[in-house]
Formats: C-alpha cells, structure tokens, sequence
C-alpha cells in the first residue's frame, strides 16, 4: 500500500521530493560546486546530495571535454603546421622600434 493511499489523498502528478531531485542536478549541469549545493539543499553530508544529483552521458562527455578539450573517444588532433600569417616575426625584423622618448597609447 502506498504513502498516498494510506493518507486517504491522491497522488499529485509529480511528487514533490522530485523537486529535490531537479534542483540538485540542475545545479550540478550548472556548475555549482558540490559543497554549495549540499547547503542550499540543507544536507548534513554531501553523501546524501550526492543521491539527488544525476548525471547523464551527455555531462558526462562535456566533464570530459572541458578537461582534455576533446570528445571521449575522439583521437587527438595531430598537430598542423603554421600558416605563413601565424608566423611571428623574427627578432631581426625590419619591424620600426618605439623610442623610449616617445609616449606609448595603448588604444
């Protein structure tokens, strides 16, 4: 017999205690760092808001990618060689020198 048949009152269509669920895992695909969320929750122990927080495999790869800035099972990029534009100029370059004299204006 249920909670709610036993209190003689109908189930709601979604539980209130879902809302826990919601809140924590929401927090969590935010960002909010874990002991954060365990006191908005009002927990006692990150064990228990660890039971209200719920992962996908989408967060999951996204953890993934922000660590090592690739796809889980993606191959790394082999590296490419420098357009001619990226090359930086050589210390002896005929690039003209600011004399010290002169103000420098950053604009």
């Amino acid at each position: 017999m249920s909670l709610y048949t036993k209190a003689n009152v109908a189930k709601p269509p979604m539980p209130w205690h879902c809302l826990r669920h919601s809140f924590c895992t929401g927090l969590a695909d935010a960002g909010v760092q874990i002991n954060i969320i365990k006191e908005l929750a009002g927990h006692a122990s990150i064990t228990t808001t660890l039971r209200y927080m719920h992962t996908n495999s989408e967060a999951r790869c996204n953890a993934i990618r922000m660590a090592f800035g690739r796809q889980v099972g993606d191959k790394p990029t082999p590296k490419r060689e420098k357009l001619p534009n990226q090359l930086k100029l050589k210390s002896n370059s005929k690039r003209p020198q600011r004399d010290s004299k002169t103000p420098h204006i950053n604009l």
